[in-house]
């Protein structure tokens, strides 16, 4: 369906019966990154975020920030359900779910963050991250859509899918694919982690149960949820073996397993 708010239309599709989930893709992908997963029980809740899949993709800048995505987001829920819901995020997605969970968190029944981050903490290395988006989001101006699979394929944090077998790495390689040039580029500079404001402080603040899923092999994710054990006074932090950044890709049937004895043991 679409549902539009203000003046973009969002691609949503809506799936099962049961305790409504609402996902959230990471960047360059869409909603089809969520087709693997099982989620018997839950009422699933798919968005292409701005930029991205069957969501319009404006030129305009001002649609590319946070504090306006996440009111559309809201919006888009409170069209689909009048109750308490869960919220997952995956890494920019999960940025954007846990800026959405401060607003919002009385509406939330639980919060899962997959291989996300609190934000840059030091404010030089927040400018050179978002020069280094900027440049990046230049690049795919420049070189194309193609290239910039071939490019993002090959990143480091990324490493670990070249162990997957070669159906989930053409699903991956075909949703990259899907996404048009400048909803990725503008969606790399309006969602970097060098423009969004540091939450680390404001952690203490949330008030629901979180779930926070890292692949082991995925180091730096790892770390930032061992951290966050310490700054959020619920939270679960779950380590998925032999799997790296993209863990509901990688290791599915461990995100099955993980959102069935959420619901299962009534955490929310």
């Amino acid at each position: 369906m679409k549902i539009k708010y203000d003046d973009i239309n969002y691609n949503v599709e809506v799936e099962g019966n049961g305790i409504p989930m609402v996902f959230l893709h990471g960047f360059s992908e869409n909603i089809s990154t969520f087709r693997y997963l099982d989620c018997i029980g839950y009422k699933r809740i798919f968005i292409d975020l701005i930029g991205h899949g069957k969501t319009q993709s404006p030129k305009d800048m001002k649609y590319y920030n946070v504090k306006y995505l996440v009111k559309a987001i809201n919006y888009i829920i409170n069209t689909i359900t009048d109750t308490k819901y869960i919220l997952y995020g995956y890494s920019m997605g999960g940025r954007i779910a846990l800026a959405y969970a401060f607003l919002y968190q009385e509406e939330l029944s639980h919060l899962i963050l997959e291989s996300s981050s609190y934000g840059i903490e030091d404010e030089s290395m927040r400018n050179k991250r978002y020069y280094s988006d900027c440049r990046l989001a230049e690049d795919i101006r420049y070189n194309g859509i193609e290239w910039f699979e071939s490019y993002w394929s090959n990143i480091s944090i990324f490493e670990t899918q070249k162990m997957l077998k070669d159906d989930v790495r053409n699903a991956i390689k075909k949703i990259r694919l899907s996404n048009n040039i400048q909803g990725l580029s503008n969606s790399l500079i309006g969602f970097s982690q060098g423009r969004i404001n540091c939450l680390k402080s404001e952690l203490y603040k949330l008030n629901i149960g979180v779930t926070f899923i890292s692949g082991e092999l995925d180091k730096k994710y790892t770390s930032i949820g061992e951290e966050l054990t310490e700054l959020i006074r619920n939270i679960n932090h779950v380590r998925v073996e032999s799997s790296g950044h993209n863990v509901h890709m990688e290791k599915t049937q461990s995100i099955n397993k993980l959102l069935h004895n959420i619901r299962q043991t009534k955490i929310l």
